[in-house]
């Protein structure tokens, strides 16, 4: 009979098994019995002792997966005659069908000649810690594609000024590897040197440990950045280096040059305006007098083309004082419709005299409201008439205005064709850019101060030409609504 004393342990193993989620077995094999411990049968989703156990059953509840190598691990450390053996494998519960992951440890037990005849062993349910492992990995996996996706250049560079992390964007940058990187120091790396520079933000964060920042031109990289160092440190708080962040602004500087050049340009055209713009009322003055003189008519030729240059000369001074002082649109309400009237009368006018026909079809516009700037609209459509006037050969020609708009994009598109001297192929692209022309006497701004206007309309230019047969500039804008 058990005593008291004994039931109690054993009642007190069984409780440290169930908490422990450590389970025991032992196998006799001789007699091919196997005994497991109650905790063994709720790890394998059983109740305790629901049914007597063998090795056989044991490999059912063992996952598909891992049985071969659960078999193995056991047959083979017998066949071999090892002390012992373990391994890490899946089982299914068989009420549940739960996978649950386990570690198993066994001793193989001797007899006098050697030959095993017992094996004892455990069995520790591991399945929160290897969904904790799972969940890391995931985490790190995740971090580590953050990481790489940032465009942004980043690196963990430690107090000596080594690189301990990099993501793809930096590596890419520097023309390395992350293994080629990481152990490099920074400035080696960065900016070819044999120190870190006098700009360098990371060695400001190692001495006052807060964040630092410096906008700086690497021309070892080819470009401006922006730069940050944030301190990172230990578990105990102990300083271990800086997060190391670089944006490209190279784009944004540039932009902010141009806007500089820009506005260079618009105080000397401003000046030049002034400059010419006087001299040419003397000249229209002169010319007016000599013309109201002349009786004879002999000079009246000569004084038309001397007017004639005088107007090209303002308009030029008038593009000229357009694209430098380009600014936000004052935008209102406009009728579509009444500006390209005007637009085409006020173009007509210009090229009196030349043999060219122009028709119009915008009579689907002629109630279609939209916002914009009328004055900035207006000299849109005018330079890009005045262009295809100025494309036409020996001063005749075809010119067709069309007009359509489209509910589903809530846009019009006005169309301007010639069928003049066309564009070159190779210049398509190059249209856009200010001071771009192939006319002897233009100024190349025309288009470019019509590309600037559509863009701050929220609209677009499409360009398609053909050489000696003429272009068409479609011009998309925005609408607002259609008038009732």
């Amino acid at each position: 009979m058990m005593s008291k004393g004994r039931r109690n342990l054993g009642s007190q193993l069984k409780k440290a098994q169930e908490i422990a989620h450590l389970g025991s077995w032992e196998l006799d094999i001789e007699e091919n019995k196997l005994t497991w411990s109650d905790e063994v049968y709720r790890i394998f989703g059983l109740k305790p002792q629901e049914f007597e156990a063998t090795y056989e059953a044991f490999l059912e509840y063992v996952h598909p997966d891992d049985r071969v190598a659960v078999d193995d691990a056991y047959v083979s450390s017998l066949r071999e005659g090892r002390d012992s053996y373990q391994i890490i494998h899946r089982v299914i519960c068989k009420n549940s069908g739960e996978v649950r992951w386990v570690q198993e440890k066994c001793e193989h037990i001797k007899n006098l000649k050697g030959k095993i005849v017992r094996s004892v062993g455990m069995v520790l349910d591991i399945t929160e810690r290897k969904q904790y492992e799972e969940a890391l990995k995931r985490a790190r996996d995740e971090w580590a594609m953050t990481f790489d996706t940032v465009p942004d250049l980043i690196a963990i560079i430690g107090p000596d000024y080594r690189i301990s992390q990099i993501n793809k964007s930096m590596a890419d940058r520097i023309h390395m590897t992350k293994d080629q990187a990481i152990g490099k120091y920074c400035y080696e790396a960065v900016h070819g040197l044999y120190k870190a520079p006098a700009f360098c933000p990371h060695t400001k964060t190692c001495c006052s440990v807060k964040e630092c920042m410096a906008e700086v031109y690497e021309p070892k990289l080819g470009g401006y950045f922006l730069i940050s160092t944030t301190p990172i440190y230990d578990e105990k708080k102990g300083f271990m280096g800086s997060i190391h962040v670089a944006r490209d602004i190279t784009d944004r500087k540039r932009f902010e040059q141009g806007l500089q050049r820009l506005s260079d340009i618009g105080a000397l055209a401003a000046t030049v305006a002034h400059e010419l713009r006087n001299p040419l009322g003397v000249i229209r003055l002169a010319a007016y007098n000599i013309k109201r003189k002349d009786k004879s008519g002999i000079i009246a030729e000569n004084i038309a083309n001397i007017d004639k240059m005088i107007v090209d000369s303002e308009q030029i001074i008038s593009n000229l004082l357009f694209y430098s002082r380009i600014k936000e649109p004052h935008l209102k309400e406009v009728n579509a419709g009444e500006i390209i009237k005007e637009s085409i009368a006020q173009s007509v006018a210009k090229f009196t005299g030349w043999k060219v026909k122009v028709s119009h079809d915008y009579k689907k516009l002629k109630k279609i409201l939209f916002v914009a700037d009328p004055v900035q609209v207006k000299e849109l459509f005018v330079n890009i008439l005045n262009n295809a006037f100025e494309s036409l050969p020996e001063k005749k020609g075809i010119i067709k205005v069309e007009g359509s708009y489209s509910k589903e994009k809530n846009n019009m598109t006005i169309s301007i064709l010639d069928n003049g001297i066309g564009i070159d192929p190779d210049d398509l692209s190059e249209i856009s850019r200010p001071f771009f022309t192939r006319k002897t006497n233009g100024t190349g701004l025309g288009l470019s101060v019509c590309y600037q206007i559509v863009s701050l309309h929220g609209g677009k230019i499409e360009v398609s030409s053909q050489k000696n047969k003429g272009s068409v500039f479609a011009v998309q804008l925005p609408l607002l609504r259609q008038e009732i």
